[in-house]
């Protein structure tokens, strides 16, 4: 039997004043971050990525986080490829933006993505 699968792109933008999600693109989640709300001491955030749908996988991810918050560092998340848009260098580095592809999040199924940052 052969079983046609919708790929589809999550986009998350990170808000740490109220520590709501804004969904972009062409599939909505009931992605979420936690803690729920950011701190000003750096601290580590886990954005879970759950597969709501039955004919559809989640195969990229993206967290734009807004100009008050500093994302710093981040764990592997087996199985995905991470990209990092940045601006300035060194200490300056400010990161815009992370791409999270080459997973595979099918139905019933959750992605777990950990970064360190602070508001």
């Amino acid at each position: 039997m052969n079983v046609l699968r919708t790929r589809r792109r999550v986009g998350v933008l990170l808000t740490t004043t109220c520590g709501a999600l804004v969904f972009t693109g062409p599939a909505l989640a009931h992605a979420h971050i936690s803690p729920a709300a950011a701190s000003t001491e750096a601290q580590v955030y886990t954005l879970v990525v759950p597969n709501e749908e039955e004919d559809a996988s989640t195969t990229q991810v993206e967290l734009t986080p807004p100009a008050d918050f500093t994302l710093r560092s981040f764990r592997d998340a087996p199985g995905w490829k991470r990209e990092i848009q940045s601006a300035g260098s060194g200490e300056d580095t400010v990161i815009q933006k992370v791409t999270w592809s080459g997973g595979d999040v099918g139905p019933g199924e959750a992605a777990y993505f950990d970064f360190f940052g602070s508001a």
